[in-house]
C-alpha cells in the first residue's frame, strides 16, 4: 500500500511504500506537519483492490514515533 501523510491545514504528501505483513518505518520532516495541530496517515491500495484506510488522529513532536496498524484487507 501506498502511504501518504494528510497533515490538517496542507494537502496530502506520499511517505513511501508498506508491503503487505512488513513494517515499515519512515522519518516525517517537520515541514510536512508544520502548522497543524494533529494528522491522519492513509494506506491507499497500489492495485485499486480493497479500499482507502485512514488512521485515527496523532499529534507527534521532534523525536517521537507513533505505531499504526494497517487492518488485513
Amino acid at each position: 500500500m501506498d502511504i501518504y501523510l494528510r497533515p490538517t491545514l496542507n494537502p496530502p504528501a506520499r511517505l513511501g511504500f508498506a508491503p503487505a505483513a512488513d513494517t515499515v518505518e519512515f522519518a516525517l520532516a517537520r515541514a510536512l506537519i508544520a502548522g497543524s495541530t494533529s494528522f491522519h496517515l492513509e494506506a491507499r491500495p497500489v492495485r485499486g483492490a480493497g479500499g482507502t484506510t485512514l488512521s485515527e488522529p496523532f499529534t507527534a513532536r521532534a523525536g517521537e514515533e507513533i505505531f499504526w496498524s494497517i487492518p488485513p484487507q
